[in-house]
């Protein structure tokens, strides 16, 4: 059942103390590169863009849509240089939780992060943890941090009963998708295994575009870059930071 992979796939149920480690690090990152009272939600690639400037790191955040689902982002090296790709083909929660995701192996890229975190930590039974796993529990505790996961539920929305109507409203508030919440909600201790399979089977299967409705032409990015925009899934901040990197690529 998808509930029972999510759990056993999660670094909660894999190791639990590499997951506090994590929460630690997330913590101390966002006090750093965020600041102490703000969320994350989609100011995640100015916090991206403030990390590699203040640590003078060569690293270019790349925006662009793909016509495969399955790829949410991806972070590689070419000539001494850092990429990060997101694919904006994706829902804005979906983006934000593949940048603070691939984020992660930026840090992991930097001996002093790596160092401090221990990457390659083994797992009980002898087995390394992949590292995509531990990037997505630090996506997670950096965008839906645990006090303000449980503030929100408890002051804001006021409610003891998780339910889809809950998932919805949280997932509009720190704008991260329904099963990075839905994990969430156990690691706090809100919800049990059971509760989340009820959840997942109520929460609405996403579909891509059809063709029809999203087109990709050759050599047309800023174009692309409108569509994006007019569809809500990329803010203006970023459309001003692509813009300027398009720009840059024409000298």
């Amino acid at each position: 059942m998808e509930a029972e992979s999510l759990l056993r796939n999660c670094l909660f149920s894999l190791d639990k103390k590499k997951f506090e480690s994590l929460e630690r690090m997330a913590k101390q990152f966002s006090t750093t590169y965020v600041g102490e009272f703000r969320l994350v939600k989609d100011h995640i690639f100015e916090v991206i863009r403030n990390y590699a400037r203040i640590n003078k790191l060569e690293l270019d955040v790349i925006r662009f849509p793909s016509e495969d689902p399955h790829l949410w982002g991806c972070f590689f090296s070419a000539s001494n240089h850092d990429f990060l790709f997101i694919n904006t083909r994706n829902s804005l929660e979906k983006q934000n939780f593949a940048a603070a995701h691939e984020l992660y192996h930026v840090l992991m890229n930097e001996k002093r992060y790596a160092k401090k975190i221990f990457s390659d930590v083994i797992r009980g039974n002898g087995e390394p943890i992949d590292e995509d796993i531990e990037a997505s529990a630090f996506a997670s505790l950096l965008l839906a941090p645990t006090k303000a996961l449980e503030d929100c539920l408890n002051i804001l929305f006021g409610e003891k009963t998780i339910t889809y109507k809950t998932i919805q409203s949280l997932k509009e508030y720190f704008l991260v998708p329904e099963k990075c919440l839905a994990i969430r909600l156990y690691e706090i201790g809100r919800i049990d295994s059971s509760a989340i399979q009820a959840l997942l089977t109520t929460l609405p299967k996403s579909q891509a575009p059809s063709p029809t409705e999203f087109i990709i032409e050759v050599g047309s990015l800023l174009e692309n870059m409108q569509y994006a925009k007019e569809m809500d899934i990329l803010n203006d901040e970023d459309f001003v930071a692509d813009e300027a990197f398009l720009e840059s690529l024409k000298s």
